[in-house]
Parts: C-alpha cells; sequence; structure tokens
C-alpha cells in the first residue's frame, strides 16, 4: 500500500486518472460525435506532428521588430510543445520579425523541450518553473494571495495570467499554442506597438464562471466582453491583483463552470484597461472541427485558433496545410533566383 501510495504521489493522481480514465472516454465520445475516420486522422496525425515540430526549419534571421511590441508569452511543456513551436514558427514567418519570446514551463518543461525552442527562437527567453515559482511569490505574497496561490497550484490554466503577468512591467502579450498564423496580423502589430490592450473575441459574449452583470454588481467592474484568452495583450503593471484575489475567491466559490475561472480574471483585467477585441473574422476562434473548413471557404482568416473539438481539424490535416504554405515560400524564393 504504501508503495503504491508512493507511486501516485510520484506520477501525479490527477494526471493518471486523466490519462488511463478521462482521456479515453473524451476520445470515444468525439469519434462518436465527428466519426472515427477523423479521429484516427487527428490521433496518428498528432504523433506525426510532433516529429514534424521537432524538423521545422529556423526563420532566416530578421531584424528586431521596430514597432517593440513587446514579449510574447507562451506557457508550454511536454504535451504541447509541438503546438507552440508551430504557432510561434507560424507568427515568426507571418511578421518577418524576430519576435521577442518567452517560453513559461507549464511545470514539466524537459530540457529537449528548451533545446527545440531554442533551436528556432536562439534569442528567446525560456522560464522554468522553480524560477518561476519564486518570481510569482514575490510579485504575489501567498500570505496576501492565497486564492490565486492555491489555484495556481490546481489550475495549470491559470499559469498563463500569473506567470506571464505578475511582477512585470510595460506591455505584453499571451498566445495560446493552439493557433496557427496564415497572413501577417497588422492591425495586431499596429495596436500592439501602441501598447493598446487587445484580445481575441470568443464565439459567446459572456464564457464566464459568472456573468459580467453578476461581476459588476458584486465588484463594480466592467469585465470585457467575449474575452477568448487564447491572445491577450495588456499593460502588466496595470494589473490590479487585489482585485483578482478577491474576483478569484468569489469565482471558486461561485456555482459557475471552474474551467472559466483564468478567461473570467483575464476579462477582469483587459476590462479595467478598456481592452477591445481583433475583427473576429480575421482572428478567427473555431470549436467544432467543421469550422475550420468554412474559414477556408471565405475569405482566409489571419489567426486560427483550434480550441476545444476543432483540436480534431488541427492534429489531422491543418499543421500539414502550414508546411504545404513553407513549402510554398521555398518554391517562389527559388522561382525568383
Amino acid at each position: 500500500m504504501i508503495g503504491s501510495r508512493t507511486w501516485l504521489r510520484t506520477h501525479g493522481a490527477g494526471r493518471l486518472l486523466y490519462r488511463y480514465v478521462h482521456w479515453p472516454r473524451e476520445q470515444l465520445a468525439l469519434a462518436h460525435t465527428y466519426g472515427w475516420r477523423l479521429a484516427a486522422r487527428a490521433w496518428w496525425g498528432q504523433l506525426a506532428m510532433k516529429q514534424a515540430a521537432l524538423r521545422l526549419a529556423p526563420i532566416p534571421a530578421a531584424a528586431p521588430d521596430t514597432r517593440a511590441i513587446g514579449p510574447i508569452c507562451f506557457l508550454t511543456g511536454p504535451r504541447f510543445i509541438h503546438q507552440t513551436l508551430f504557432c510561434a514558427h507560424s507568427f515568426a514567418r507571418a511578421t518577418a520579425t524576430s519576435a521577442p519570446f518567452e517560453f513559461l514551463s507549464d511545470g514539466g518543461m524537459t530540457e529537449g523541450n528548451v533545446a527545440a525552442l531554442l533551436r528556432l527562437f536562439p534569442s528567446a527567453k525560456i522560464r522554468l518553473h522553480g524560477e518561476l515559482d519564486v518570481a510569482v511569490a514575490r510579485a504575489l505574497p501567498p500570505e496576501k494571495f492565497p486564492v490565486l496561490h492555491a489555484l495556481r497550484k490546481k489550475f495549470v490554466l491559470l499559469r498563463k495570467l500569473t506567470d506571464a503577468m505578475a511582477g512585470q512591467q510595460h506591455y505584453r502579450m499571451f498566445f495560446d499554442s493552439d493557433m496557427l498564423f496564415w497572413r501577417e496580423p497588422q492591425d495586431l502589430l499596429e495596436r500592439a506597438a501602441a501598447h493598446g490592450a487587445l484580445y481575441m473575441a470568443d464565439i459567446a459574449d459572456d464564457g464566464y464562471t459568472v456573468s459580467r452583470q453578476i461581476l459588476r454588481e458584486k465588484f463594480g467592474v466592467t469585465a470585457a466582453s467575449a474575452v477568448n484568452s487564447g491572445l491577450v495583450g495588456l499593460n502588466a503593471e496595470k494589473i490590479d491583483w487585489d482585485l483578482l484575489e478577491r474576483v478569484c475567491a468569489f469565482l471558486v466559490e461561485a456555482p459557475g463552470d471552474k474551467r472559466l475561472v483564468e478567461q473570467t480574471l483575464w476579462a477582469v483585467a483587459l476590462g479595467a484597461q478598456s481592452a477591445s477585441p481583433l475583427p473576429a473574422h480575421d482572428y478567427c476562434v473555431a470549436v467544432d472541427p467543421r469550422q475550420w473548413e468554412d474559414a477556408q471557404n471565405g475569405a482566409a482568416p489571419i489567426l486560427l485558433h483550434y480550441a476545444w473539438h476543432a483540436r480534431l481539424a488541427y492534429t489531422a490535416e491543418e499543421w500539414r496545410r502550414y508546411l504545404d504554405l513553407i513549402r510554398s515560400d521555398h518554391s517562389m524564393i527559388r522561382a525568383s533566383k
């Protein structure tokens, strides 16, 4: 019994439960909803994508962006490193700049992950979990922010906010990894250069643990509407962490969806800085595998965020389409010589 308990503590009971119980159930449900063919292609595609990510060609050296957009942060680790590499690569390619990337460990980043990131982005800043623990504790003392610290340990997604922004200065952006840039994000670059608070528009107006009205009545704040936290930009030093601690304490006791606490806190922070969304037709959130096909039938969006079940299409097909785009770039370069 003692040995079993030690083994569970070492491997993480929650991770084991997800891997051997919840994950198989999720895959069966997805296959039932969208078909076994797509589910199988997505599964095999994920394995191939992990290998392809390690073979991505570095972006040719470019001068730093004179628009001074500020650091772009990713939270990543072994489960998502391939997506991070593709997303960051697609941004660097679309902007033709040496983007100031910061890659934050989600708690499991390995030496191999670090090597893969620095191979493509040698000037990037890597912040490992131990360093982040110290930095967050220094910026947000646990005795003063007990709820944020407790939730940060339990809920990895909250580290998108705390680890990227706490104790930092000036304007910063955060990107989720499950996104691809297909064209130059001109409006994003211009707004970021002007240090304007911005975010990606979600498919729903109030995708939060509690409604904006409840937040206004309880805390006297105006949370930003329709926030998708896959892409955000704001002034880190202007975040009211005392307010976020109080809101977080309320949310963890509220009856709403706890998976949306992190996004709700972003909405409060963004609302305080009068943030506005990027145009949804150019910066598109997809939650259904069929949505990416619809997006290609019209004017192709600048950015696609493959959220929720749309990740099936991402791992089955979209990363391959991105590789085709890169090959097309190389073909045009050769033809022009």
